[in-house]
């Protein structure tokens, strides 16, 4: 009887969100991952080919500045322990071996000034960043991707006359979320000097500089939430590569929405990024995206 009402109100968009507002977070994140229970993950899996039998091994090697040597460890620590890489202390012929490069990350205070953003440790935060420049000229994006990656004048058509209120959610390092497959590992190898020691790393989820990942990421985030909710989502969320713009009529709606799409995240394990301040505001306009 309970699994029939379920049924009922999940044919309905507006049932859906009401259904879901009498829910707590842990209630909500329970019933989404319920919705993933013999899913087929594979779907949101990225798939590298490459038509080219002779392996790129770069021979331009990074080093890592001294002022982001602890951040550097921290941040591969932290990657490791969330099994996005690996860290290898060689690489194999049939290896393809990129430059891999940190940048530390900043901020702009409300005085204009830009900062160094800084952990709870008082450490700069760095990005891991990869130079797939030859790998990247021989991929191919599949024409269908491209449906995912709205031009902005597309994007700005998702909203209705009855979207007045907003939000904005800052996915935290989004391309790692989507694994690669088993036979694509040996694209993604990378190599850094730091205080004269080489390091290797093998990347087990997309990274931020291969160019498929701007293109898949939307199209896996279209599938799980999909998945989770039918098409109902598509009147709550709208997707930007991998930022996320919530919509509604309302500030209560609103506000609704993006309480499900946190619920969402968490049980999924797509994290948030720390910029996005929870609970999040609602405004009449979204100032930031791409």
């Amino acid at each position: 009887m309970l699994q029939h009402a379920i049924d009922s109100i999940e044919q309905n968009p507006d049932g859906i969100e009401h259904f879901m507002r009498t829910l707590s977070h842990r209630e909500k994140v329970e019933y989404i991952k319920a919705k993933f229970e013999g899913y087929d993950w594979s779907l949101v899996e990225l798939d590298i080919e490459v038509t080219h039998s002779s392996p790129y091994q770069t021979r331009q090697i990074p080093d890592v500045h001294r002022r982001f040597e602890k951040s550097v460890l921290k941040s591969l620590d932290t990657s490791v322990k969330r099994q996005h890489i690996v860290m290898e202390t060689e690489y194999g012929p049939n290896d393809w071996v990129s430059p891999m490069f940190f940048k530390g990350k900043t901020q702009t205070l409300k005085t204009g000034e830009t900062v160094d953003r800084l952990d709870s440790e008082g450490d700069i935060v760095v990005r891991k960043l990869c130079d797939l420049v030859v790998l990247n000229s021989y991929l191919r994006v599949h024409a269908w991707w491209q449906e995912y990656c709205p031009k902005m004048e597309q994007f700005r058509a998702e909203f209705t006359t009855q979207d007045e209120y907003f939000s904005l959610v800052d996915l935290c390092d989004a391309f790692e979320f989507i694994k690669i497959t088993r036979r694509s590992q040996r694209y993604m190898v990378f190599v850094f000097r730091m205080n004269g020691k080489l390091y290797y790393v093998q990347a087990l989820v997309s990274m931020q500089g291969l160019s498929l990942s701007g293109y898949f990421f939307p199209v896996a985030l279209f599938r799980l939430l999909t998945r989770a909710f039918g098409l109902a989502w598509l009147r709550w969320f709208s997707i930007y590569v991998d930022d996320v713009t919530i919509k509604g009529p309302t500030t209560i709606r609103t506000d609704n929405r993006g309480l499900i799409f946190v619920a969402f995240c968490d049980a999924v394990c797509l994290p948030i990024s720390p910029k996005t301040i929870l609970p999040l505001e609602v405004s009449t306009e979204v100032s930031a995206l791409g």
